[in-house]
């Protein structure tokens, strides 16, 4: 019996298990690229620094050499001050030679780029040297505008991904999940002895003519049910036409299973022996009640059972239920599982009751008619239609002498 079909979940698999492998997948290439913008924008920002610094160099240096040719401190930090003024630049020291140092902001304790730039002054053919610019640029600000950035990238490529999740979860749920739905109901209520009618996907207007797999798919199963349906019908005329021959006749069929114990028998046997299904099957040969065989005929059929061949034509006699006896002829062959294992036997009986019953009143008629003539007291001689001596009584033979033999 087909069990029946579970009705479709509020989010199907398909479609749940196609989303969540989308987001999975989308989250990591979004991992990788957001890391690779990073690393780009944190490369960009680190040669903005690296300008910077240098800006500081190229047009405060030569105000800062001024100031310090003439000695005015107030003037060097109006030069330091400005340069604290460029985004990233935090921290500004000038050492003079033999003197005190003069800075400017606040020297960061980690995460920083500084440079030195030696000051010189050309005079009289030589270069004097007036001291050293170091400028420090802090990276907190580098790493704020990355942390910005990469706020704004998730949340932007988090609503990219569930946007095109949600798209592809309802679009599969629409074109394919629902029908998957229809198919399996209509695969799981066919019947082969009865015919329903062609698998339709239920499609409207211009989608109704639509040619894709799922439309393959329901030609298949629609031939596949047609293929069945004709399929079954042979085999069971097939089976009524076998069935009806051995009823129209004295056989029936018979199976025995692998451990040569019958399995089934074909009505016509119950009928004619007066057993019943419950009584019969799963009895062996030995368990019949054999009441005549012969003996070297018997050994000779338990044998071949045993060994697994054939046989044909075993004749015995039984009592029925209601003591009358009857004779039966079995042949029989083996037969193989699908994977060519012994399965048993295969075979017709027949009555033959009326036959043996013939046989024997032939004989015992003819042994009558032999016990009437030798009791006449005449002597008596039969001879066949082509003058051929057949049968005589002791009289005649006594009375012919040799010519009676």
């Amino acid at each position: 019996m087909n069990q029946p079909v579970q009705p479709p979940a509020k989010i199907s698999t398909i479609g749940k298990t196609l989303m969540i492998n989308v987001m999975l997948f989308s989250g990591f290439i979004i991992l990788l690229t957001t890391a690779l913008s990073l690393y780009l924008r944190y490369q960009e920002e680190l040669r903005e620094v690296d300008r910077q610094i240098r800006q500081v160099a190229i047009t405060q240096s030569e105000g800062i050499k001024n100031a310090l040719w003439k000695l005015d401190d107030s003037e060097l930090h109006v030069f330091l001050d400005s340069a604290l003024r460029l985004r990233d630049v935090s921290y500004l020291s000038l050492e003079r030679p033999g003197d005190k140092t003069i800075t400017a902001g606040e020297q960061p304790t980690s995460s920083y780029i500084s440079q030195e730039f030696p000051l010189f002054i050309e005079q009289e053919g030589k270069n004097l040297n007036l001291g050293t610019l170091s400028v420090v640029a802090t990276l907190s600000g580098v790493y704020s505008r990355l942390l910005d950035q990469l706020d704004i990238m998730l949340m932007t490529n988090a609503i990219t991904v569930f946007s095109v999740s949600a798209f592809i979860f309802f679009f599969v749920q629409g074109t394919i999940t629902k029908h998957l739905y229809r198919i399996a109901g209509y695969t799981q209520r066919i019947d082969p002895d009865k015919r329903q009618p062609p698998l339709t996907l239920g499609r409207t207007g211009k989608k109704q003519n639509r040619s894709d797999e799922l439309s393959a798919l329901v030609r298949s199963i629609n031939t596949m049910q047609e293929n069945l349906n004709n399929s079954y019908k042979a085999l069971r005329n097939s089976e009524q036409r076998l069935i009806d021959f051995s009823e129209a006749a004295s056989d029936w069929l018979w199976e025995m299973d692998e451990t040569l114990r019958y399995k089934y028998v074909s009505d016509r046997f119950y009928t004619i022996s007066g057993l019943t299904p419950e009584s019969f099957l799963g009895l062996t040969q030995q368990d019949l009640n054999v009441t005549r065989v012969d003996k070297d005929e018997w050994q000779d059929h338990l044998t071949k059972l045993a060994e697994r061949r054939p046989f044909r034509d075993f004749a015995f006699a039984t009592t029925r239920s209601d003591g009358l006896e009857q004779w039966i002829r079995l042949s029989g062959v083996p037969i193989q599982d699908d994977d060519g294992n012994f399965a048993g036997y295969r075979g017709t009986g027949t009555d033959i009751t009326g036959e043996m019953r013939a046989r024997e009143e032939a004989v015992e008629t003819t042994l009558r008619f032999l016990d009437a003539i030798e009791n006449v007291s005449d002597g008596i001689a039969f001879w066949s239609s082509d003058g051929k001596f057949a049968l005589c009584n002791g009289i005649f033979r006594t009375q012919a002498g040799p010519a009676a033999h």
